[in-house]
């Protein structure tokens, strides 16, 4: 008999991603399958030379914010926060498991993702999370779930801020069908391990929510990026407006 998702979820050994095929996962999707997003990357502070473990936050836009954080970091060895309902999705089963990707549980505290996040730090890895939970459904960002700046304490990692433009404008919750146009990743060091120790955890939260809160149409109202349509990237858009947009 097939071994029930949950269990083999909970058997899995976490630990930084093996290196031959993140090289190989950094080769396929952000040198080829990337490429066609015309990403932007910027490096304020680089991530790349960080040699202790950390966290990387990263506001969530849509499906495809791994690819970027993917090329922002690399080679640094990290391993992604995804949510658990996400694991049950066949098309993604192998690659979740092969990326030894993190399971969450959204909205609520989970236990068994800190213990596999003790279990990454403790090999030297460092984990990349999206504080809100959820891409936005409608451009502008969430607000993050209420912990971060508990976690965050609790480990006293340096914190790594990947800010993202552009990526929702290209991607659509009603469609798989996409934009095309530049979009952008800018890294920076937001918190250090000194700063850590010296706020609170309340000052972490209301920094985080900060720094992520990002409104995409606002934004592109001053930056008038072109993006075209692939297919129908309207389709089913009705199932997300209340009312008529002309009203």
């Amino acid at each position: 008999m097939k071994k029930a998702i949950a269990k083999e979820i909970e058997e899995r050994e976490y630990k930084p991603m093996p290196k031959f095929f993140y090289f190989l996962y950094h080769l396929v999707m952000a040198k080829v399958v990337l490429r066609k997003y015309k990403p932007v990357i910027v490096r304020k502070d680089d991530i790349r030379k960080e040699k202790e473990s950390c966290f990387i936050v990263f506001n969530h836009l849509s499906r495809l914010d791994h690819l970027f954080i993917l090329e922002s970091v690399y080679p640094k060895s990290y391993n992604m926060m995804c949510a658990y309902n996400e694991f049950y999705r066949s098309h993604l089963a192998g690659n979740f498991k092969a990326s030894k990707i993190i399971p969450k549980k959204q909205f609520t505290q989970d236990p068994f993702a800190i213990k596999c996040l003790m279990k990454v730090f403790k090999k030297g890895g460092s984990v990349a999370i999206a504080p809100e939970g959820i891409a936005t459904m409608y451009g502008e960002s969430h607000p993050q779930i209420p912990g971060t700046g508990r976690l965050i304490k609790m480990f006293k990692h340096p914190v790594y801020f990947v800010e993202l433009r552009g990526q929702h404008l290209t991607t659509s919750w009603t469609s798989p069908s996409e934009r095309i146009g530049k979009t952008f990743a800018t890294t920076s060091l937001l918190l250090s391990k000194e700063q850590i120790a010296a706020m609170s955890a309340e000052e972490i939260d209301e920094l985080i929510n900060k720094v992520t809160f990002h409104d995409e149409y606002e934004w592109q109202k001053e930056k008038q990026i072109e993006y075209k349509n692939i297919d129908t990237f309207y389709d089913r858009l009705e199932d997300f407006l209340y009312k008529c947009p002309k009203c």
